[in-house]
């Protein structure tokens, strides 16, 4: 409805309608409070799941190419079975899962704002969708996320980089992927 109600005004703008149709309309009125989504016991088990056999197969993904390069008298990559984490979805999930902290928020969260021997992260007025900065606690298993995370990515700038080193936009095709594997709909 808003596009078209953009539409008929820009019309009249430019002179192609004298009036605008819907200008007696009035917007219909919506439920701002949707119910909220939660994770089945089973659903949750099965997303778990899914991050760990995604992260098995981003560690034999690398094995396999680690054997390639060998072969061909290449240097091998960073062997992955040393880390907690194969790549950045599974910290970001559970540390997500264990703070409700949002998107948004977690892609801009700094290790400035990181307080690990406080168990407490800062969320910034910058990033909070309410527009104020607030502390939010580290259950056990969100401070040992970040710290395994801490271990293998270091402890400047942003906790969650992208692969080109700044903020992430998105990460919606590695999650649509897990979600998937994990056989749950929507979320």
């Amino acid at each position: 409805m808003m596009i078209i109600r953009a539409a008929l005004s820009k019309a009249v703008e430019w002179g192609y309608l004298s009036s605008h149709p819907l200008a007696g309309v009035k917007k219909a009125k919506e439920d701002a409070s949707a119910p909220v989504r939660f994770l089945s016991d089973a659903e949750l088990g099965r997303l778990l799941s899914a991050f760990d056999e995604r992260e098995g197969r981003i560690r034999r993904e690398r094995d396999s190419a680690n054997d390639w390069r060998h072969a061909r008298g290449y240097d091998p990559m960073q062997d992955l079975r040393v880390f907690a984490f194969a790549d950045h979805l599974k910290p970001m999930v559970r540390l997500s899962l264990h703070t409700g902290i949002r998107r948004g928020e977690l892609f801009s969260l700094t290790w400035a704002d990181v307080h690990l021997d406080h168990a407490l992260l800062t969320v910034r007025a910058a990033s909070a969708k309410s527009g104020s900065t607030r502390h939010v606690p580290l259950n056990a298993v969100a401070l040992e996320t970040l710290k395994g995370w801490q271990h293998q990515s270091g402890s400047e700038g942003i906790v969650f980089p992208s692969a080109t080193g700044g903020r992430f936009n998105n990460v919606r095709k590695a999650w649509a992927a897990t979600l998937r594997l994990a056989k749950i709909d929507h979320f």
